[in-house]
């Protein structure tokens, strides 16, 4: 949920700049139309049972314009054209992070999920894939369980449910 919840709030950050076609790319990257704009990375340390800390990486591309060997890259200016003062927009950020916290606490888990969904990269279209095995296959997202696995339905109609790190979407 921590995952999907930090996601969103950056999606929501980017949208509130009318940033156009946003989607998020499961599991954690932020898309305007097949431009990834942002990636976000979370460290859980784990103590026996417990959480003991969340470390949140985000990776947003504000006002590079050029991005050489990475052609599925863009900016915030890319999408824009506007040069963003940088510490406006970490405050932006930063308020929309601690809204998504709050209702991550609150235990709100089934609003996170359909919002992460609704707005879900690909979702429902027809996709090449890579295994972890290197195996490349074609399937349609279909949509992302409640733990954060994806669901992809497969050529033959069965539904594959995939962790992180054991698949690649390619297009």
């Amino acid at each position: 949920m921590l995952n999907m919840a930090v996601s969103l709030a950056v999606f929501k950050t980017l949208r509130a700049l009318e940033v156009s076609r946003l989607t998020v790319k499961w599991p954690n990257d932020i898309m305007s139309g097949s431009s990834k704009i942002c990636g976000i990375l979370i460290e859980n340390s784990v103590v026996g049972a417990s959480l003991k800390s969340v470390i949140i990486g985000i990776g947003l591309n504000v006002n590079q314009t050029v991005f050489p060997g990475n052609p599925k890259a863009a900016s915030l200016k890319n999408k824009t054209g506007i040069t963003y003062d940088l510490e406006d927009l970490l405050n932006k950020l930063l308020e929309s992070i601690k809204s998504g916290l709050v209702l991550v606490e609150s235990g709100d888990a089934e609003v996170i999920h359909q919002e992460y969904q609704s707005n879900l990269f690909r979702i429902g279209v027809a996709s090449t894939f890579l295994s972890k095995e290197g195996i490349r296959f074609n399937g349609i997202i279909k949509g992302v369980e409640n733990e954060g696995k994806l669901r992809v339905q497969l050529e033959d109609d069965t539904l594959k449910v995939f962790d992180i790190k054991e698949l690649t979407l390619l297009y």
